[in-house]
């Protein structure tokens, strides 16, 4: 919602909007773009010469803010829907999948901006380097995250599209997999003819939804044979190194900042579009090379007396697993103690025992009180918290429970060591406790 709001200002419009709670950067950026932003949502603060309100679908119909601007005769969209309306005025390009859908996409804008164009993009994640979650630009592509939350890219006609992944999750949405898989199935059925569909066949759930597709069909692997593979890949303590070949013949070699084989993927998606777009390999791969990453997906907060410390966004098992894969093997030999913010009391629920089984690479995982995030917090949050911790502690892994960050915070201080690697780990406020940890290390 910020990119966009970022985007539409840039635009010309005037734009306000209201958060409860909104994070200090977040709000820095917004107000620096023009953007007028406010913490109290009865509805009071909607301007008299308001056209049209552009609603997340996180909110229920039912929120003071929507049955005031429909009461007035506003007219309300989703944001996916107003996304949609973006990304068909431009040549667009959708990242779709359950998992790396931001990294990918902003990887795309990366290797574009190598190739010499600046590509509009809306992304769920803040990019440093960029400045911004969104941008207006005047180039004719733009690229934007496509989510399945809410069915909401089903609103989306782009011409391009990648699908990194297809795996169970939103089951407050979906019935199962296949429901999930549908979902998948007519997002990409809105590709046009003459689009191009972006598949990794190394996620077997994604060659179930290829059938009767009247698009491209461009295949990505780093196992096996495709359309564009990943090759030789080599990693060390700092970077990420692969040969893209192309319909069997290498191309190029990509250089990564980015650690673990999730992020190979993710930038031989990237290659793949910039490639389908007519742009020479080279540039792309140095777009790809200077790329600094996102805010919250493996990024390194600080390191105080040997220890250093990571925050990350992952809340779902396979996002988890990838990020202690990259931790271990960018540094390998030190010990990994992870503080983790379960998401959602149903996720929790459906997604319980992936979870426990998920941090095999960690040496100490600390569990926190659940997010509710879109759910009615209860008393629900701290007890399944604590039957996870169990959990993983009869996988094998050391765990404690510790609702609250601060004093998690205080207790992770006490434990770490010279040397050690420090992980946040979650979807929710769960970063702020990296702050913390650096603080009351430099202290010591």
């Amino acid at each position: 919602m910020s990119g966009l709001a970022i985007l539409l200002a840039q635009r010309g419009f005037t734009i306000v909007g209201s958060d409860p709670a909104p994070g200090k950067a977040t709000l820095e950026r917004l107000i620096a773009s023009g953007v007028t932003v406010h913490t109290l949502q009865d509805g009071s603060r909607i301007p008299q010469n308001t056209q049209l309100v552009v609603a997340t679908a996180a909110l229920p119909s039912t929120h003071p803010e929507l049955e005031a601007a429909r009461s007035r005769g506003i007219p309300v969209v989703k944001y996916a829907g107003m996304l949609g309306a973006i990304l068909d005025s431009h040549n667009g390009v959708a990242v779709a999948g359950t998992h790396g859908k931001t990294t990918t996409a902003a990887m795309i804008v990366a290797a574009l901006r190598g190739a010499g164009i600046d590509a509009g993009f809306i992304i769920g994640g803040h990019i440093p380097q960029f400045s911004a979650a969104g941008r207006s630009v005047n180039s004719d592509i733009f690229v934007a995250e496509a989510c399945e939350y809410d069915r909401s890219f089903l609103n989306l006609t782009p011409r391009r599209a990648v699908v990194t992944n297809i795996e169970t999750d939103h089951l407050d949405i979906y019935s199962d997999l296949d429901d999930v898989l549908a979902a998948f199935f007519d997002f990409t059925a809105r590709i046009p003819p003459d689009g191009a569909l972006f598949h990794n066949i190394d996620c077997p759930n994604t060659g179930r939804i290829l059938q009767n597709l009247g698009c491209r069909k461009i295949s990505l692997s780093t196992r096996h044979t495709a359309d564009f593979e990943a090759r030789n890949i080599r990693l060390d303590s700092e970077k990420t190194f692969f040969e893209l070949f192309q319909q069997g013949k290498a191309v190029t070699e990509i250089i990564l900042t980015q650690p673990g084989l999730h992020n190979v993927a993710n930038a031989l998606a990237a290659m793949a579009v910039g490639r389908d777009l007519g742009f020479e390999a080279d540039d792309l791969a140095s777009g790809i090379a200077a790329f600094e990453g996102i805010a919250r997906r493996f990024e390194v907060k600080g390191a105080v007396g040997g220890t250093i410390v990571v925050d990350d966004y992952a809340h779902h098992p396979t996002e988890i697993r990838a990020l202690l894969q990259g931790a271990a093997s960018r540094y390998p030999s030190k010990r990994l103690i992870v503080a983790f913010q379960p998401h959602q009391i149903s996720r929790t629920g459906f997604l319980f025992d992936e979870l426990a089984a998920c941090f095999g690479l960690a040496d100490l995982v600390f569990v926190t009180d659940i997010f509710a995030a879109r759910e009615e917090p209860d008393g629900a949050k701290r007890a399944k918290a604590i039957d996870l911790t169990a959990e993983i502690r009869g996988n094998g892994t050391d765990a404690e429970h510790i609702g609250d960050l601060e004093d998690l915070a205080h207790r992770v201080a006490t434990v770490l060591k010279p040397g050690d690697v420090f992980l946040t780990v979650g979807a929710g406020n769960i970063y702020i406790v990296a702050a913390r940890v650096l603080e009351l290390l430099k202290k010591q």
